[in-house]
């Protein structure tokens, strides 16, 4: 069964006044090394390519919500780059069901250092309609070499009865994530080149 825009706004709404699934100390913790007690860690990494051109491409790729799978997850609304205190549902299709996940956006980074550095992304954390509990970051590093990283960090443990029983299938999709959301930000950053050498 698919969701419909209507009914999904409706969740957004019901979910934006709720508070989140995990301790208000946890808030932030994604961007940080620790893994909280009880919570699993999830991290992948991987360089796009070198260059400013790659990093404004990365940085829009984000802002677009690229990095999500297109073939079996999309987010709702896609109306614009995060913004702290929003309410967005991620919404996976997996066993012809939508699986609709709540997130309030905790933080949005964007920070220049003296070598020529930075790092821009955001974070997002669990609502009570989440199948799993815990935080997830997205971020964009630029380092003093020129290279463009992709870089998630996500603590997490599954809070929904159906998955917490195929907990198996569940860290399954989470490493097909992994994998798949590399790919959609290579893409991304690959068309927007193409497209900006085609221009001239």
């Amino acid at each position: 069964m698919r969701s419909t825009a209507d009914s999904l706004e409706k969740t957004r709404t019901r979910q934006s006044t709720l508070p989140f699934t995990y301790p208000y100390d946890l808030i932030g913790g994604a961007d940080r090394l620790e893994t909280p007690r009880g919570y699993r860690r999830t991290h992948f990494r991987t360089q796009l390519g070198v260059g400013e051109d790659v990093r404004r491409s990365a940085c829009r790729a984000l802002d677009c919500w690229e990095q999500f799978p297109s073939k079996w997850i999309s987010v709702h609304p896609q109306n614009g780059p995060a913004t702290i205190g929003s309410t967005i549902l991620i919404v996976a299709r997996a066993f012809g069901i939508d699986w609709v996940n709540p997130c309030r956006i905790i933080a949005h980074f964007n920070s220049h250092d003296s070598e020529g550095g930075s790092r821009y992304g955001y974070a997002f954390g669990t609502l009570p309609g989440h199948m799993a509990s815990g935080e997830e970051r997205f971020m964009i590093e630029f380092d003093t070499a020129g290279r463009v990283w992709y870089d998630v960090r996500a603590f997490s443990k599954f809070r929904h009865p159906l998955v917490r029983l195929v907990t198996p299938v569940a860290k399954s999709m989470q490493s097909r994530f992994a994998r798949e959301s590399i790919e959609a930000m290579r893409q991304a950053v690959a068309k927007e080149l193409s497209s900006c050498k085609s221009s001239f």
